[in-house]
């Protein structure tokens, strides 16, 4: 099929950096500052006491479903089998396209709940999250035959890697993280009895950012934890990689990971 036949390049070889493209991974960069906004103004202009976030991963908003967005726009775009679609660099055209396909897969909505303990009346704030899978979008967008056989094509696990280095999750599988937290909390609790309080603080650190930091190229961080930074659009100075020079969310690499 055509719409697969830049994915065979090289990906250097495939990117633009003139003033009227993007790459992928910029649009996502900037997208996800806007989901963040979008919860920080429903948490700024809604009285509350309390919050609590839904989502298919539990009590987080975090958005996993990047690759699957990018597979249905990438096959949107290329609607007939004569187009030949470049799903590496974007004009703002196809970046607005993008962000419209992102914000049809993932819709926030929130509502509120008064619960009364001890005569003390108490405002929770509900903000939930649900995403769509690539697959639901079929329906959605009513895709064609050719249309549905190029998603068919694009969920194969050989473009797994490589949508992940487009969108800047290496290491996170079709959008999905490699571990749900039930199954990191029942790690945890599965412990050792004899590990020592250091090294299951280490343990704890490091499933906390499991499926929530982007990979960067020599990114480095020495926060324990949560770095309020990661995301933020950061410039790649390590040598090495066809990603040096350009602009990427800070996130860490995997030396930084273990460190």
């Amino acid at each position: 099929m055509q719409l697969f036949d830049n994915f065979s390049a090289p990906l250097h070889s495939l990117f633009d950096d003139t003033e009227e493209t993007k790459r992928i991974a910029q649009i996502v960069a900037e997208t996800n500052a806007e989901f963040n906004n979008r919860i920080s103004e429903i948490e700024n202009n809604v009285k509350h006491d309390s919050v609590e976030y839904h989502s298919d991963n539990g009590n987080h908003i975090f958005v996993t479903n990047w690759t699957q967005v990018v597979d249905v726009f990438a096959v949107k775009t290329s609607g007939d089998t004569e187009q030949v679609f470049d799903v590496v660099t974007i004009d703002n055209k196809r970046g607005e396209l993008l962000k419209e396909v992102f914000w049809y897969m993932n819709i926030i909505s929130y509502d509120t709940e008064k619960i009364t303990s001890d005569e003390k009346e108490e405002t929770i704030l509900h903000i939930r999250l649900e995403s769509k899978s690539d697959t639901d979008m079929i329906d959605i967008y009513h895709f064609t035959l050719y249309q549905e056989q190029s998603l068919e094509e694009l969920m194969k696990p050989q473009y797994a890697q490589m949508l992940s280095e487009l969108v800047g999750t290496i290491g996170v599988t079709r959008g999905d993280i490699t571990l749900t937290p039930e199954q990191i909390k029942e790690m945890l609790e599965n412990l050792p009895e004899n590990l020592p309080p250091e090294r299951k603080a280490v343990m704890e650190a490091a499933y906390s950012l499991v499926g929530k930091v982007n990979y960067l190229w020599g990114g480095k961080s020495s926060a324990i934890g949560w770095d309020s930074r990661w995301g933020a659009l950061t410039k790649v100075t390590a040598a090495g990689s066809i990603d040096t020079g350009t602009t990427r969310p800070f996130g860490r690499d995997c030396s930084g990971f273990v460190t």
